[in-house]
Parts: structure tokens; sequence; C-alpha cells
């Protein structure tokens, strides 16, 4: 075998630059310093196989919200982009990479995309690169993962009426083990008649201080989940605000005027439930 090695290309390199430095003037060494707008711009072809390419980081801020009619996406622009392609796969499990096939979904010029064709409760994995018009693309974002929401949470349970007082009907209830975020207070003068959204909380009591004093109502609970999605009722309660020796009458409504000759008769309606205090 030969004894003599060929010299690798770094090596020559630094043979050239040792011979740069010999002949600096006046003896003295000169070393070249990088230009900084040169150095800067090697961002500029990071990819081998776009040396070109001015798009090397991925759209920022990328989110995606779930919803009832669509899911929403949206992500920060890039000033040398001038579309986004936006990149959809079904969810096969709860890991990152449990994904079927990404396909292109849509093309877009903004940093928003709304997909309002999303099968009804299919978890989707959503991801967006963007694009300029030379054809460079960047790296996709990191997948996000939504799904339109149209399950209706369970409903409330034990709803109870906790206090009656001169304040109003003060009403508790637990969650029924579902998603809830918020619940939804409903009213009606009797069992038959319609329910009248009066409140909405988040807590798992209400106390309703609007009801005509005297007059019992019945009162259901329905769970709200995030998306807007209500659940059935719960069971139904009645409860009635106390009358007190310091409660106003509902004001009697004044309905039609009749006028014959010199008489003039006057129609009003007037609650069957003036209070009475028994102080």
């Amino acid at each position: 075998m030969s004894q003599h090695h060929r010299l690798r290309p770094a090596a020559i390199a630094s043979a050239a630059a040792v011979a740069v430095l010999a002949l600096g003037l006046g003896g003295t060494a000169h070393a070249a310093v990088p230009d900084a707008a040169a150095s800067s711009a090697g961002r500029v072809g990071d990819d081998p196989d776009q040396p070109d390419n001015p798009l090397y980081d991925a759209p920022e801020g990328f989110s995606v919200a779930s919803g009832r009619e669509a899911i929403s996406l949206s992500w920060g622009t890039l000033s040398a982009a001038t579309a986004y392609e936006v990149y959809r796969a079904e969810a096969e499990g709860t890991e990152p990479d449990e994904v079927g096939p990404y396909a292109l979904l849509a093309t877009v010029s903004t940093g928003s995309f709304v997909d309002g064709d999303a099968d009804p409760d299919v978890e989707y994995a959503y991801k967006v690169r963007a694009r300029d018009n030379a054809g460079h693309v960047s790296p996709y974002t990191e997948p996000r993962r939504g799904t339109r929401d149209t399950v209706a949470p369970f409903a409330p349970r034990d709803l109870t009426r906790a206090r009656e007082d001169e304040r109003g009907v003060t009403l508790t209830w637990r969650s029924g083990d579902s998603d809830a975020v918020k619940y939804a207070v409903y009213r009606a003068e009797s069992p038959g008649a319609h329910r009248t959204k009066i409140g909405t909380t988040t807590s798992l009591t209400f106390r309703d201080t609007k009801g005509e004093a005297g007059l019992t109502y019945v009162y259901e609970v329905r769970g709200i989940d995030a998306v807007g999605n209500e659940s059935g009722a719960s069971n139904a309660v009645t409860g009635t605000k106390s009358v007190t020796s310091a409660t106003v009458p509902k004001a009697p409504t004044v309905g039609s005027a009749t006028l014959a000759g010199k008489r003039l008769t006057l129609s009003r309606q007037q609650s069957p439930y003036v209070p009475v205090s028994s102080g």
C-alpha cells in the first residue's frame, strides 16, 4: 500500500490559510473577518434542497380551536410568504405521531383557516407550512388537534332547592360527570309552561332573585360544553320567593280602553299573586 496520503479538502483549506497569513504585509499575519451580512444571510439556504429559501422558519403561534360547526386554525404570517398550505390527517391515537396520512386541505393567503367540512365528532390533526412565489416552502408547524364537537354534555343531576327567602330561590346540583363548563338555569310558571333561560353560571349553585314574590316557579338546569352544546334538562324542582312586609306588589298591566257615551272603561291585568305579608 502506498505510503503517500491524499490531503483532505479541509487540510488543503487550512494550508491555504497558513499561506495567506504568511504573506501578510510587514511580516504581520492578517486573517479575513467574515462579512456580518453574509453570516446572517447564511440562514437563507439552511435547507440543502432549497439553497436560496427565505422561508427558513415555520409559521409561529399555530393554534387549533374546536367548535360545534367548524374547526378554526390560526398562525402568524411570514413576510416572505405569499401563501400557506393547510394539511389535515385523521387522528388514530393520543400520541402526536398516531395519525393517518396528511393530505393538503387548502391553500390560503392569510394567517387563518376554518375547516367547515370536518366530519362531526372526529378528531383531526393539522399542520401548516408557508410558501412563496418561487416555490420555496417552509418547515411544517408542530401538529395541533381539533374536533367538530356535536356531542352534548350529560345532564346535571340532583337539582335541589337549597333555600327560599325574601332574596329569592337558591338552587344547587351535581355536574353529572360531564364536560360542561357552565350551566344554564331555566324557569317556568307551571310544569307544562315554556321554560325561559334566566341566567348562566360556572358554579354548581344559582340564586334566582328576579322571580315574583309569592309565585311558585318550576326550575331546571342544563349543562353547556366549551363549544356551546347544551345538555338535556336536569330533574325539575319548584321554588318560591318569600313574601315579606317590604315586598312590593307587581304593577297591574293596562289592557284596552273603551269609551261608551260618557263612560270610559279600562281593562287591566293583575297578577293573582299579590303579596300579602303575614307580619
